[in-house]
């Protein structure tokens, strides 16, 4: 994933989306929260936010990518104070994806959160 990771720091934002959700395909386990994440955010930050510019990025993506794009956006969101252009971003891939890679990502973190013992007991 490195190698990826290296090839898109050196592409324009639109190329280096590409080849990062690309990379998503092919790696087994991606370190989302150290490298990949960032890296997503960073290429979308450097494309324009408009429906013109996601919906042609987005058409063509597959669950594992809609799902690791969705794990990028929320990543991105908790850790801006302008997550505007994350929110469009967010709302073209529901529009595409509907709100199974929301839900996903959100079953994905609860269990993550249970199995490292951060889970808030109700009890």
């Amino acid at each position: 994933m490195d190698s990826i990771i290296e090839t898109a720091n050196k592409q324009q934002p639109k190329d280096a989306l590409n080849t990062l959700l690309n990379g998503a395909l092919e790696a087994d386990t991606i370190e989302f929260e150290d490298t990949w994440c960032p890296a997503v955010v960073t290429a979308l930050g450097g494309l324009k936010d408009t429906d013109a510019e996601i919906n042609p990025l987005i058409a063509p993506l597959q669950i594992v990518q809609q799902d690791a794009l969705m794990r990028a956006i929320y990543y991105g969101l908790e850790r801006t104070d302008n997550g505007l252009s994350l929110l469009k971003w967010h709302g073209a891939l529901v529009k595409k994806a509907g709100v199974g890679c929301v839900v996903r990502y959100l079953c994905e973190r609860s269990s993550n959160k249970t199995s490292d013992g951060d889970a808030d007991d109700d009890d």
